[in-house]
């Protein structure tokens, strides 16, 4: 009698307590008081969202300098630019990673006579074969991992204040070191240069999102001048002690952040040939905000004046001019396509 009772009460419990009803009233009430957008999370800002927060950032940083607070601000700073540049950074990623293909063999495959370590599953048909079958070994034949050793290096000069460059090219610094660090790319290094070449970030150290605030409070865009030349000897020089005794040499990649306005350019062509002969690929990425580079002309005196256009002797082969950051990912990729090519052909 007791063991019916128990049973009734159960029962009634049961259907006082309907697990799909309370399941179903927990999901709408779940939904009504979560609703959220799922698109938001995906959809990147729209141009004038982009251009106000630019707009603010660009304040921001002339109020930071000016008043001496710039050290305790970069870390929001950096952020904002990471925020503002995500989209772009995962479109340069997955364009370089088509681009950039792999260099070194990091996985073990294949069956080999001799090799550096034993295929467990190839043991044992090997002993049942008479030891004829001996192919047992495996080997790191096909390259797996990108090992490039890339520079960056920003003009830190008063031009691109004035030309309202020097926002653009935090921007083009946050976007291509995010793509490069996401895409494992091997070993990014960091300059700035102007009066002098100062490192901002080693080879030797990986890069991650914490060292962006350090090399933003670094920047300050006031230095006098654009030494060209003495930024391709201390890139040679990093590039050449970057790299390790007996590893292959693969293409290496500077990319210049600057406006172009390149005062004097004697040297800076044979330099750029050095460069080129020992497989290090300058790649000028010239911010052209307010002064169209395309309409400077050059002035020259001799028995009757001449002009040219500036860009037609622009002393780097291997350039792009970047009006938006909004194309750099399309145009970059596109020129490092056409670049490589003819690298492979030459």
């Amino acid at each position: 009698k007791e063991g019916e009772e128990a049973e009734e009460a159960e029962e009634e419990e049961e259907e006082e307590m309907d697990p799909t009803e309370e399941i179903s009233r927990g999901g709408v009430e779940s939904d009504a008081e979560h609703t959220f957008d799922v698109g938001r999370l995906v959809t990147r800002p729209t141009l004038e969202e982009v251009a106000e927060m630019r707009h603010v950032l660009e304040a921001q940083l002339s109020a930071f300098r000016a008043d001496g607070s710039l050290q305790q601000q970069c870390d929001a700073l950096w952020r904002q630019y990471e925020s503002i540049t995500e989209g772009l950074a995962q479109d340069l990623c997955e364009q370089l990673r088509l681009i950039l293909e792999p260099t070194q063999a990091t996985k073990l495959m294949g069956d080999y006579r001799t090799g550096k370590r034993i295929n467990m599953r190839k043991v044992i048909p090997y002993i049942a074969s008479s030891f004829r079958k001996d192919k047992i070994w495996l080997r790191r034949t096909k390259p797996q991992k990108r090992n490039y050793h890339i520079m960056m290096a920003i003009d830190d000069s008063e031009s691109m204040t004035h030309n309202n460059s020097g926002q653009l090219a935090c921007e083009a610094l946050a976007l291509v070191a995010r793509a490069l660090s996401r895409l494992e790319v091997g070993q990014l290094c960091v300059v700035k240069f102007g009066d002098t070449v100062d490192l901002l970030h080693p080879f030797d150290r990986p890069f991650t999102s914490a060292d962006g605030p350090a090399m933003l409070a670094r920047f300050t865009f006031e230095q006098q001048q654009t030494k060209f030349r003495e930024l391709l000897a201390s890139a040679s020089s990093l590039f050449d002690s970057a790299l390790s005794s007996g590893q292959e040499e693969n293409v290496q990649l500077l990319f210049i952040v600057s406006d172009g306005r390149i005062s004097q350019q004697k040297g800076i062509k044979a330099l750029v040939r050095e460069a080129d002969e020992k497989r290090i690929l300058p790649v000028f990425i010239l911010i052209d905000t307010k002064a169209s580079i395309l309409k400077v002309q050059n002035i020259s005196f001799g028995s009757k004046l001449k002009q040219s256009l500036y860009i037609d002797t622009f002393p780097f082969p291997y350039y792009i001019i970047l009006k938006n950051i909004d194309k750099l990912p399309e145009v970059l990729a596109d020129a490092l396509r056409q670049w490589f090519e003819l690298l492979q052909r030459g």
